[in-house]
């Protein structure tokens, strides 16, 4: 009976993250947000967890360290109650995203078989693949077709098409569309090197390509750096998986790993240039088909870049700016969806109440919206998961290589990325929905092998359930 309330759960699990992700989408890509939607997917998380936690094996609370992010939670908590005259809604509302990331997103490997993991993360995958693939492929149709549009909305601009010599095409903004679409095209990688269809493998192939032009039209530099960090991290360990039980010394393996490493990501960085030069000519060849015989190639240099002095496009102006605010605010921070409000009340000449800008680096702003507390917790989480798995790919290389290391490298590329972008750990997006997906994945082959956690122990004698 248990089995069958837990398989029918695994079904429930399934349904709710692809219509999550579908929702998403429409928030997203077609600007379609509505709090009625919003609080029947909320409805729905809640259901999904009251069902595990009182009538299924309270797997929810069985998955690696999900204590630190209770925790961490609970630190958001008290922040948001503390701050509650500010941005009260959107605390609410970011606080239900944190909880389908931990409970149920997250949560993807607990109480499971490699069967059923390998399953979820394939469903899960593809409806991302299906969406946002064709959501790049008509972007790149506007390029081609030289489509240009930008308009405001109220304060808001709005950008669709070839806008400012960088490619944002249905996207809002296209610095998250070209990190979704790096870590879609190391998915595509990952299926086409494990299907064994030739015309699948050609599918796959297709997606990484339009991925991939996505990104260099896009002019993300974010983008770039994290591809060119996880293609050195990529080479490296299957390098190191070849030569790891060779007869010459340590030092040596570790050179050849490194110069490798360092040589993918150079032939990587000038194949990108390439295919970029390739890409702004590619308008004028169907320009030159229409009869249009003087077209010039589209300059895919952005002008917000290299016509200013500020290299960091303003960011090191807002860090500033939200660290002056994390002063007054040390402990517990601001709350997570407040910043901009905050600092209009409280900092009304500061550069983030002026600009009304995000602060543009994921670690820096968990600090700012969570204080320390929030910080310290958030870091233990990242460096046990990264301590587990740089274990696991050097003692155990060949178990389970290629999902360690996919998992590896989105994960480690998204760290890059959160660098320089906002809301890694406290979005409601593609973005981070991907980081907890594939961390979720990545744990379930690394993690140590405890069948409960403190949370998830505390909760059975409060409730009193024996151990299943």
């Amino acid at each position: 009976m248990q089995d069958i309330r837990q398989s029918k759960l695994l079904i429930f699990q399934e349904l709710f993250i692809i219509f999550y992700i579908t929702v998403l989408f429409a928030i997203e890509v077609m600007n379609l947000y509505s709090l009625i939607v919003l609080g029947v997917v909320a409805l729905v998380a809640a259901a999904y967890v009251f069902t595990d936690f009182f009538f299924g094996k309270r797997s929810i609370l069985k998955t690696y360290n999900i204590d630190i992010l209770v925790l961490f939670l609970a630190v958001n908590i008290i922040s948001i109650i503390i701050n509650f005259k500010y941005g009260f809604k959107e605390n609410i509302l970011c606080l239900f995203t944190l909880f389908v990331d931990y409970f149920i997103l997250y949560n993807m490997g607990a109480d499971k078989d490699e069967k059923q993991v390998q399953s979820l993360f394939k469903i899960i995958t593809h409806c991302f693949l299906l969406l946002y693939t064709a959501a790049v492929l008509f972007s790149l149709m506007g390029y081609v077709m030289r489509h240009s549009n930008a308009f405001y909305i109220g304060e808001r601009l709005f950008r669709h098409g070839f806008v400012e010599n960088r490619l944002f095409g249905i996207f809002p903004d296209p610095n998250y569309a070209s990190v979704v679409s790096m870590v879609l095209a190391m998915i595509c990688l990952y299926y086409l090197f494990k299907s064994k269809d030739i015309f699948i493998k050609i599918l796959y192939g297709i997606g990484v390509f339009l991925h991939l032009c996505y990104i260099i039209l896009s002019g993300s530099r974010t983008a770039v750096l994290a591809i060119l960090v996880s293609v050195m991290l990529s080479g490296y360990f299957f390098v190191y998986r070849k030569i790891k039980n060779k007869d010459f010394s340590n030092l040596k393996k570790q050179a050849v790993c490194l110069l490798t490493a360092i040589t993918l990501a150079f032939v990587c960085y000038e194949g990108i240039e390439v295919l970029r030069i390739g890409l702004g000519y590619l308008p004028v060849g169907i320009s030159y088909v229409q009869g249009d015989k003087k077209a010039e190639p589209i300059s895919l240099v952005r002008e917000d870049v290299e016509e200013s002095e500020d290299y960091s496009n303003n960011r090191i102006k807002i860090w500033k700016s939200a660290f002056t605010i994390f002063k007054q605010k040390p402990l517990l921070g601001t709350s997570p969806r407040n910043l901009v409000s905050y600092a209009e009340h409280e900092f009304p000449t500061s550069y983030i109440a002026i600009s009304k800008y995000m602060v543009h680096n994921s670690v820096f702003e968990t600090m700012v919206f969570s204080g320390l507390m929030g910080l310290l917790l958030l870091m233990i989480f990242i460096f046990s998961c990264a301590y587990h798995t740089f274990k696991h790919l050097y003692q155990k290389t060949e178990e389970h290589f290629a999902e360690i290391l996919l998992g590896t490298a989105v994960i480690v590329s998204l760290m890059v990325s959160s660098m320089t972008l906002s809301a890694l750990f406290y979005n409601r997006g593609a973005y981070n929905t991907l980081f907890w997906i594939s961390i979720g994945f990545l744990m379930y082959y690394v993690r140590p092998k405890q069948e409960e956690s403190n949370t998830l122990k505390i909760a059975n004698k409060l409730f009193k359930r024996r151990k299943s």
